[in-house]
């Protein structure tokens, strides 16, 4: 004789569909935040006031890198840039690599040779500016 298992009833089965129809899709990738902006050479990802700074960065930084010719322009490196209150340049350091060391190397030369950063935009707090996330693309 086969014994017949008793599948259990959910107690509260409207709860269960009080929960389903209370859940809403997330959007993953997307952010209020995300700007659109920059410039053919980099930009930073954050809100749109430090990008238009990054932009101002970069466009700063950018006459001081030698582009090695070998280089694939869809190539992109990634830098961590502390600053101090002053606006100089703490630490510079290769978040992500273009996978050309002669590149990345260089990228890192120029910000160090940049020194100091531009004076941040009005109403600018430093503590939002303090790290930066630099995009470069030769």
């Amino acid at each position: 004789t086969q014994k017949q298992i008793k599948k259990p009833t959910p107690q509260h089965p409207d709860i269960t569909k009080e929960i389903l129809s209370q859940l809403r899709p997330i959007n993953i990738g997307k952010s209020k935040n995300t700007y659109k902006g920059g410039t053919d050479k980099g930009t930073s990802n954050a809100n749109v006031m430090l990008n238009n700074y990054a932009d101002l960065v970069i466009e700063k930084v950018q006459p001081y890198i030698d582009i090695p010719d070998s280089i694939n322009q869809s190539t992109i490196a990634i830098v961590k840039v502390t600053l101090l209150p002053n606006m100089r340049v703490y630490k510079v350091e290769l978040s992500k690599s273009s996978y050309n060391q002669i590149y990345d190397d260089n990228v890192q030369m120029a910000i160090k040779k940049v020194g100091i950063f531009p004076p941040l935009p009005s109403g600018a707090n430093f503590n939002d500016f303090k790290v930066l996330y630099l995009t470069f693309k030769p």
